[in-house]
């Protein structure tokens, strides 16, 4: 009866130390977001704003290999439109803003400027994507997917 204890114990020990908790981080893959995203709406802020894009007014770039964004930004409306036309570095960075996610998205540029932009979290549902700091009082950006 010892024998089959200590055998089911050793069996035992494996399977439990071996366990990861891959849920820690739930930053989307780079398959998920790489491509063009239309930004088709803004909203939230200080001063609660909420206005929608005609698709393709501004679009974003992804390329997950050199961690790139092209924005290209043809928004003639005095709103707030997240980034400016031109090439952004970006990175997951940790989130010490909310409990929300684990990593915010953040970028940084264009080209050789020092402008770092944080986002906050990233979720992609299909073929919509959001960039939310809306737990900081930031903006919720929605995006589709080109």
């Amino acid at each position: 009866m010892k024998t089959l204890k200590l055998l089911l114990l050793l069996l035992y020990i494996p399977v439990a130390f071996s366990c990861n908790n891959d849920d820690d981080n739930n930053q989307p893959s780079n398959q998920e977001f790489t491509g063009t995203w239309k930004l088709i709406n803004v909203s939230g802020g200080f001063g609660g704003v909420d206005h929608d894009f005609e698709e393709g007014i501004i679009t974003w770039t992804f390329n997950s290999q050199n961690e790139t964004i092209v924005v290209v930004n043809n928004n003639p409306a005095d709103v707030y439109d997240g980034l400016g036309t031109g090439e952004y570095t970006y990175d997951f960075v940790p989130n010490d803003i909310t409990t929300i996610c684990a990593e915010s998205f953040e970028t940084q540029g264009p080209g050789d400027a020092e402008t770092t932009s944080n986002f906050g979290c990233m979720t992609i549902t299909g073929d919509n994507m959001t960039l939310s700091m809306a737990e900081a009082d930031g903006f919720l950006l929605t995006f589709k997917k080109n």
